[in-house]
């Protein structure tokens, strides 16, 4: 009889790795956690908030001379609320609706404030968010969607209504 070995079973190849390759393999590594970490901090590279509102520099807002000027070519359009679920699950409310610029200059910051109510018109959240920014700004006669999330849900909302509002801009020409 032969000593073939069993069906389906491995071979015994033994194979040393080297002192380059576990070098080449520890340099790739730490590439790649570098590239990582480069790409982490220009995501956090956008504007800084404080309080509901971005820093923008002159921004308008009611109360500050010139507010009222260019207001009444801003208008938000169509404005609701929603119940939308998250990525992990969770409930969250959006509020969704239209901006126009219906002037002549570009909106370049437009920070809108939206406010919840519930059933008895208790105020339940008010958040202050700029989906309008100076990267992407509003143009002249130029009508935008919007998105704004409200997280952590509010519950008791469920059987109110929304608020929204402009709350602050910038134009240039």
């Amino acid at each position: 009889m032969s000593d073939r070995p069993p069906l389906f079973s491995s071979g015994q190849i033994t194979r040393k790795i080297t002192r380059a390759q576990v070098g080449i393999i520890a340099l790739s590594v730490a590439l790649v956690a570098v590239a990582i970490g480069i790409i982490v901090l220009a995501q956090h590279k956008g504007p800084k908030y404080k309080a509901g509102r971005t820093v923008y520099r002159n921004v308008l807002r009611d109360g500050v001379p010139g507010y009222d000027q260019y207001l009444p070519y801003i208008k938000i359009i169509n404005a609701a609320g929603m119940v939308s679920e998250n990525m992990i699950g969770e409930q969250q409310a959006v509020v969704v609706g239209y901006a126009a610029n219906q002037g002549n200059h570009v909106v370049d910051v437009l920070e809108i404030r939206a406010v919840l109510y519930d059933a008895d018109n208790q105020r339940v959240r008010e958040i202050v968010k700029t989906p309008i920014q100076p990267d992407f700004p509003l143009l002249p006669m130029e009508m935008r969607r919007f998105s704004i999330w409200v997280e952590p849900f509010p519950p008791e909302w469920l059987t109110g209504h929304i608020d929204v509002e402009i709350h602050g801009y910038r134009t240039r020409r």
